[in-house]
Formats: C-alpha cells, structure tokens, sequence
C-alpha cells in the first residue's frame, strides 16, 4: 500500500455519506480485521481533524469527513490530475 493510500480510501468514502457507522467503513474499504479500523480512524483521522466522530442514537460510534479531511482530499486530487495530465 502506498503512502496515504488508504487514508485515501476512507476519505473517499467518507466523502460520499453522512454519518457511518465503523463496520460499514471497514466493509467499504476491505479493512480486516474490522477492530484494527477503530484505532486507525482515532489515531489519525478523527486525532488530526480529517473525520468527525459522534454516536448514533443507538450509541455505536459513526464517523463523518471533516472540512479539513475534505479539503485534504481536493488537494490530493488536484495533485494527481495535474501529474497525469503534465507531458512527459
């Protein structure tokens, strides 16, 4: 996995929801085992202010994509349409 590659990935996914629940997440991105996802989105997303973290009204944990992880986002996108379109 490249560097960033799979903050990537769940960023992209994120991007496309509301609130999501970590099992869903996991499922999404093809993180197994789904415990090891929990630390990740603490650790470095929800820590670093890429993602929201609430509870659902059940009380499970949901995570939704920060205006800071969305702007991240852009930013890498940006950065590899300009890569793929530059000659060679």
């Amino acid at each position: 996995m490249l560097y960033n590659e799979r903050k990537r990935q769940v960023l992209e996914f994120l991007a496309t929801r509301q609130w999501v629940r970590v099992p869903v997440i996991a499922a999404a991105v093809g993180w197994f085992p789904v415990k090891g996802i929990y630390s990740y989105l603490k650790k470095y997303l929800q820590r670093w202010g890429y993602a929201h973290r609430g509870k659902d009204f059940r009380g499970r944990l949901v995570y939704k994509i920060s205006p800071r992880g969305a702007e991240w986002l852009l930013r890498r996108r940006r950065i590899a349409s300009s890569v793929l379109q530059s000659p060679a």
